[in-house]
């Protein structure tokens, strides 16, 4: 069927999660539409779990890659333009089920409190 697809976890808190949702979806779209991806990508989010404090959520996304040459190459620069946007819109990138995993890394240590962030070179 050529379809091809990723998810991101992400946490936020309440007064940002809207704002969070809205500003990585707007950034997949885009980044698919530059990428001459056609028909619009799927995106679905999901609260996994929510705390006094805000939620977890889940992205998952996908497209169609029929046209595409390099379709993995496709899906890493959507997914590294989401984990930024993550970032940039005060949310923290998690691990939820899926883990972090070597392409999350450096996205993930921008999450750190300042604590955990002065231990970086224990985080490999």
């Amino acid at each position: 069927y050529y379809a091809i697809s990723d998810r991101l976890d992400a946490n936020a808190s309440w007064t940002n999660v809207e704002v969070l949702v809205e500003r990585v979806k707007e950034t997949i779209t885009n980044t698919c539409k530059a990428q001459n991806i056609r028909p619009r990508p799927y995106i679905g989010v999901r609260i996994d779990h929510i705390y006094d404090t805000g939620a977890s959520i889940t992205f998952t996304y996908g497209f169609n890659c029929r046209n595409l040459g390099d379709p993995l190459g496709a899906l890493r620069l959507i997914e590294q333009v989401a984990l930024i946007e993550i970032l940039r819109s005060n949310g923290s990138v998690t691990h939820n089920t899926s883990g972090i995993g070597k392409r999350k890394k450096e996205c993930f240590r921008e999450s750190l409190s300042e604590a955990l962030a002065s231990n970086r070179s224990e985080i490999a």
